[in-house]
């Protein structure tokens, strides 16, 4: 029987997660097509040798103004250097795409035990949909680092440079949809047990959750 049929019947992940019960709300959809089917916000927390497979299936069938998280530590080598996966993922779909990372075990996180996350997220201007200060009644400044520039709530796409200095172009969201702001992110994230961060600097994010075991075992040798 496959794996996510048993997670649906029994509400357990008995390859993953066993013993630990997951709430009935939680589906497990086999046809990733069908799981990302109008989906404005995508979680990317699989391991990296599936990345790149993953953004070829995706590329194509999911809507152009979705935003992403990464969850997946390392950096994705290949013969023309490093590259962040946030930014990995972002370039190959068209999307922006922040970063989450914490030194956070799966089990103890499913078992609610209290643990800490950061979440890296700095989305373009236009997702604050903050208006201009000549829009806003008595030229109070709307919030948005280009508020002075333009006026977001008519913006309908942005150009944005990622931490590597490539430029992307990114569609805005409906006029429809609520502000996509660092604080919206962190509401998805945030539970009583699992406190979330929030900070801009998706790079240094993504590169301590590479680092972090070179950095331990530098420190264990350096100590004996």
């Amino acid at each position: 029987q496959k794996l996510t049929s048993l997670i649906n019947t029994f509400h357990e992940n008995v390859k993953y997660l066993p013993n630990i019960a997951l709430p009935h709300n939680i589906v497990a959809n086999p046809d990733l097509l069908d799981a990302v089917k109008g989906a404005t916000i995508l979680v990317f927390n699989l391991p990296h040798q599936f990345i790149a497979k993953t953004c070829d299936t995706l590329r194509g069938n999911i809507v152009p103004y979705a935003r992403g998280i990464s969850c997946v530590k390392g950096v994705d080598v290949s013969e023309s250097g490093c590259e962040l996966f946030s930014e990995s993922i972002g370039e190959k779909l068209g999307i922006y795409c922040g970063a989450l990372s914490g030194a956070n075990i799966a089990t103890e996180v499913a078992l609610e035990k209290w643990s800490e996350t950061t979440v890296a997220y700095d989305p373009p201007s236009m997702d604050s949909k903050h208006p201009t200060p000549a829009a806003t009644p008595g030229g109070t400044p709307g919030g948005s680092p280009k508020a002075s520039q333009v006026d977001l709530t008519n913006l309908v796409a942005e150009s944005i440079k990622n931490a590597s200095g490539k430029i992307q172009h990114l569609k805005s969201l409906p006029s429809e949809y609520p502000a996509l702001h660092a604080r919206n992110m962190k509401k998805l994230f945030h539970r009583p047990y699992f406190h979330v961060r929030i900070v801009s600097d998706v790079a240094g994010v993504s590169l301590g959750g590479a680092l972090k075991n070179v950095v331990a075992l530098g420190a264990g040798w350096v100590d004996g």
